[in-house]
């Protein structure tokens, strides 16, 4: 990491120089000019990339998810079904990992993603974006935190958090040009400009020729930069989906949770610093433009989805190969239905599992609301039957020559006696002792 990391910006700074270069003095010491573009301009980037590597190392795993926008959730009277769901799945997983449970912060976006953050497991965090929480099912969410809390057990996240800060520096000259060339601030600085007397607009335009700059200069630093994120992360990916089959002992999870991703209708996380974290995430947050297979941050899903299960990848292949001829703006039609018929399976699933849950609540009514009464019907027993004592270890004790209408003798009126008269309890006797053994 350290020394693609070097590399990086050597190169970086050595195609500032060399455009530099084309308007020195013809006279002058083109060593000392490049030294002086240079050496302030390497001291910058090496400057941001600690400056942020402190800044993640003070502020953890909560750092990051609050750069995305993210929100801490809590258990309370106001968390909805889905998400004391997702709250109960990463305890559980923290069980299963043995691990402390980490907090949970949710992404405001509808796209299935999820991140695992923190120099260590003392300040780790798991995020999960709104669209995995309602589009996926148990088994689905299951397999995905799992996923997380490998990355935190095999130290991918600590090695995330490091890479985080390193490259910041060489996507920070991108991210100050497309700052200084936003609409928000262009027109700010242009109407101050045509405020000022005889200006015209000199400084806004001005301002955005330094903001292309930067973005023309900085663009093979970011480019670099992606390709290390994608050269660290992809392996890691592959060992953090086996490691997720591991943790929850199935792998229509993982396969499922997949799947859903390939055939979503957003399936990009439109977030601020999106891009920073990209190698953070379970799956890639924008689709790569330049040497695909250098700047992807993960692995394609349908390789993924072969190496935890062949036979749904052979299920599958047409329909993800058909998935990835179309993005979040040009989708085809026959992948749109796939993904909206995918969508209303998941609210079906999820509305049912809700009236499960619903269900499940008032039986657990009823049966708090029955213990007074089962109390007092084993009181009342062991008032009218003073031989229950010897009766219940008459019925513990082995009886190999006993038939079942013989135990039947003995549970009938413990069965019956605190509702039942006596004149009832009588006549079946009667009836028993008539016929001790009745045809079935």
């Amino acid at each position: 990491l350290l020394v693609f990391y070097a590399l990086a910006v050597l190169l970086t700074v050595g195609l500032l120089v060399w455009v530099c270069s084309w308007f020195f003095p013809r006279d002058a010491d083109r060593l000392r000019y490049a030294l002086v573009i240079a050496v302030p301009f390497a001291a910058v980037i090496l400057g941001a990339s600690l400056y942020r590597l402190r800044e993640l190392s003070q502020g953890g795993g909560s750092a990051v998810a609050l750069s995305l926008g993210g929100e801490l959730l809590q258990d309370g009277p106001t968390v909805t079904l889905a998400e004391r769901r997702a709250l109960n799945v990463v305890e559980e997983m923290a069980l299963a990992a043995g691990v402390r449970r980490p907090e949970l912060y949710v992404l405001p976006d509808n796209s299935i993603n999820a991140f695992a953050a923190g120099m260590g497991g003392k300040d780790a965090v798991i995020g999960l974006t709104q669209g995995a929480i309602k589009q996926l099912n148990r088994g689905e969410l299951q397999a995905v935190v799992a996923h997380e809390f490998s990355h935190i057990l095999n130290g991918d996240m600590t090695l995330n958090m490091r890479l985080a800060g390193y490259l910041f520096g060489l996507q920070m000259i991108v991210v100050l040009g497309q700052y200084l060339i936003s609409d928000r601030l262009t027109h700010r600085a242009w109407k101050r400009s045509s405020r000022s007397s005889g200006d015209s607009g000199i400084s806004g335009l001005a301002l955005i020729g330094v903001g292309l700059a930067c973005v023309v200069l900085g663009w093979l630093g970011a480019l670099l930069a992606g390709w290390i994120q994608a050269a660290i992360s992809r392996q890691r990916e592959y060992l953090a989906d086996a490691s997720a089959v591991q943790f929850t002992r199935q792998t229509e999870g993982m396969v499922g949770a997949l799947y859903k991703i390939a055939l979503s209708p957003q399936r990009r996380l439109h977030l601020p610093h999106a891009s920073e974290y990209a190698h953070f995430m379970f799956g890639s947050v924008d689709l790569p433009r330049v040497f695909e297979g250098l700047s992807a941050t993960h692995p394609k899903l349908i390789d993924r989805i072969r190496r935890v299960s062949p036979t749904r990848a052979r299920e599958w292949e047409q329909e993800l190969k058909a998935a990835q001829s179309w993005s979040d703006r040009r989708p085809t039609p026959g992948v749109l239905a796939m993904a909206s018929q995918r969508q209303e399976q998941a609210w079906a699933n999820a509305e049912q599992e809700a009236q499960w849950q619903a269900h499940w609540q008032v039986l657990q009514a009823q049966a708090a609301a029955r213990e007074p009464i089962a109390d007092a019907l084993r009181a009342h027993i062991l008032q009218t039957q003073p031989d229950y004592s010897r009766r219940q270890g008459e019925l513990r004790r082995p009886l190999p020559e006993a038939s079942q209408l013989d135990l039947l003798a003995y549970l009938l009126p413990l069965a019956v006696a605190a509702h039942a008269p006596a004149d009832l309890l009588a006549a079946a006797d009667t009836a028993y002792r008539a016929n001790p053994h009745p045809t079935p």
